[in-house]
């Protein structure tokens, strides 16, 4: 071990560990990013459960309090649409319980912080006069293990919108319109995995929409 810790670094190995570094920096920062995406999929989720919910019993106060505001073909239609969103309330509660969203955020964001005073002390050991080469061996050799016995893996969604995120403006126009696009560009992965739900609740809300349009304009004669 002293004869390791002596022997000085090659340029070699000092171009391989730098490259470490910049890797171990890479998936740290991609991993903290599919951290915070499985958690707005899981709170998208939330909410979609949470409206369809109160949809539903809505319009059961709403039949029940009010039974002639509705006629045959209105009622025929909004039961159908309580049949859809009830079926849809239950698969996406299945769904989210399978997928595991909140473990998998959970287990990202820890992996991550584990990775970060990994990286801090193979950035310390590599500005050293005297690097321990012994030590950042054994740095890397734990990061390996680290990431192996994660469980979960980021996607190439998530190391795009994390590259993404990593642009710097180099002008003007960049700096005008990078804030526009970043929301949007965070909106596309929860918009692909959510794209279900959301056109669920666009049909509800406009069956809704026509339903509540026939009962006012019925009202006015």
């Amino acid at each position: 071990m002293l004869l390791a810790w002596a022997t000085a670094m090659t340029e070699q190995e000092r171009a391989y560990f730098e490259h470490l570094t910049k890797i171990m920096l890479k998936t740290r920062g991609v991993r903290f990013t599919a951290a915070e995406t499985e958690k707005r999929k899981e709170l998208h989720a939330i909410i979609t459960i949470s409206f369809l919910s109160i949809y539903l019993t809505g319009w059961s106060f709403a039949t029940a309090l009010y039974p002639d505001a509705f006629s045959h073909s209105d009622n025929k239609a909004l039961s159908i649409v309580s049949v859809v969103a009830s079926i849809s309330l239950l698969v996406i509660s299945l769904f989210e319980y399978a997928a595991g969203r909140s473990v998998h955020a959970e287990k990202f964001l820890q992996n991550a912080l584990h990775i970060s005073p990994m990286v801090r002390e193979l950035e310390r050991q590599l500005a050293s006069p005297n690097p321990n080469l012994v030590r950042i061996a054994e740095i890397a050799s734990n990061y390996e293990e680290l990431v192996a016995k994660a469980g979960v893996n980021h996607t190439s969604s998530d190391y795009r919108l994390w590259s993404f995120e990593k642009i710097t403006p180099q002008n003007r126009f960049e700096r005008f319109v990078f804030p526009l696009i970043k929301p949007v560009r965070r909106f596309f992965p929860l918009a692909y995995s959510a794209i279900f739900q959301i056109a669920l609740i666009l049909m509800v809300l406009s069956t809704t929409g026509w339903l509540a349009f026939r009962i006012i304009d019925q009202a006015k004669f």
